[in-house]
């Protein structure tokens, strides 16, 4: 029989009905935004990625700074110049070119299988982390990095149209994701108040590096072909694309602050999941019997490889203690 003492309280129920908003308010925001950039890239033929993906992070930046200066959100975090050039400006240039060449491999590669490729982020995470210091090669690891591996290299083989061009920008994006992730693990050690601060602070810088890589590689093209026209023509998908992109990373952060990593990543393949459904249902996209089979493969290198982390902690907490205890014990070895 349930008692009051064991049903939670009204708080934790409100606390907990926040967190699950924030988890389908990013499913639902970051799916949405997959299908509008694949639409713009694709079907009104849109072809400046970089561009489009830097405008989710003039939206975030401006209303961020926006929340701030109304005092809606706190600023708990100050920054001198060369602060921030050391620990926000490299996490902005890696975050500029995990944006930049993820929303190219949409002009090349399906929605279905990108979602596939990105069950491989950890096998790269794993790598980036063993070259920091962060992390040893341990068997289980191994284990579980070989079978995402295998995933991967299986749904590449069995895709109908195979891209080398987007396959290498996926790649390309997937290590400038592990090597923003390790360095915001090393680099930002001070916690942000919130959602919205961390948007402050680190916007920016990435709209400014995406700004700066679009220079050589797509302004001059886009004011020449005049692409500003397709923007005027169909303001709406430009626009969600924006406001979508300043939900996306408020969401992200969020889901993030309120649960925690290993919550983000599990909530984040169960959407890829959706994802591919929704290429195969809405887009007509194909998606082959041995990608299928690659994919489960992949999912459960994936939990493999979590739960490799979590034995980890598991260890390091158990190590921790013991090490703790070691004094008292030598003192009672000591004792006559």
């Amino acid at each position: 029989m349930t008692t009051a003492m064991d049903s939670p309280g009204p708080n934790k129920m409100r606390e907990m009905a926040i967190t699950v908003a924030f988890c389908l308010g990013w499913a639902c925001a970051s799916s949405g935004m997959i299908m509008v950039n694949k639409h713009i890239l694709s079907e009104l033929d849109f072809k400046f990625p970089i561009i489009l993906c830097s405008l989710g992070q003039f939206s975030s930046s401006i209303l961020a700074a926006l929340a701030i200066n109304m005092g809606w959100s706190e600023q708990n975090v100050t920054y001198r110049p060369d602060a921030y050039l050391k620990s926000v400006v490299p996490i902005g240039l890696f975050g500029a070119g995990t944006l930049a060449t993820g929303n190219a491999v949409y002009m090349y590669l399906s929605v279905a299988f990108i979602q596939m490729l990105k069950a491989g982020t950890p096998a790269t995470t794993m790598v980036v982390m063993v070259l920091f210091g962060l992390e040893t090669v341990r068997k289980d690891l191994s284990v579980a990095v070989g079978v995402i591996c295998l995933g991967c290299a299986m749904s590449a083989v069995g895709e109908l149209h195979f891209s080398t061009i987007g396959f290498l920008l996926m790649m390309a994006s997937e290590v400038f994701e592990s090597l923003k992730c390790v360095l915001t693990q090393v680099l930002l050690d001070k916690k942000f108040s919130g959602p919205i601060e961390g948007l402050y602070h680190i916007c920016p810088i990435t709209f400014v590096c995406l700004i700066v890589l679009a220079a050589p590689f797509e302004l001059g093209t886009f004011v020449e072909s005049e692409a500003y026209n397709i923007m005027l023509a169909s303001p709406r998908y430009f626009l969600f694309s924006g406001l979508g992109g300043f939900a996306c990373n408020l969401l992200t952060m969020g889901v993030i602050k309120r649960a925690n990593s290993l919550t983000f990543k599990i909530l984040g393949q169960a959407k890829n999941v959706a994802v591919v459904c929704m290429g195969a249902i809405f887009l007509g996209e194909s998606v082959t019997p041995i990608q299928t089979v690659a994919y489960i493969i992949s999912i459960a290198g994936f939990f493999l490889y979590q739960q490799a982390m979590a034995n980890k902690t598991d260890n390091s907490v158990h190590i921790k203690a013991s090490v703790q205890l070691l004094p008292l014990a030598k003192v009672d070895t000591d004792r006559p």
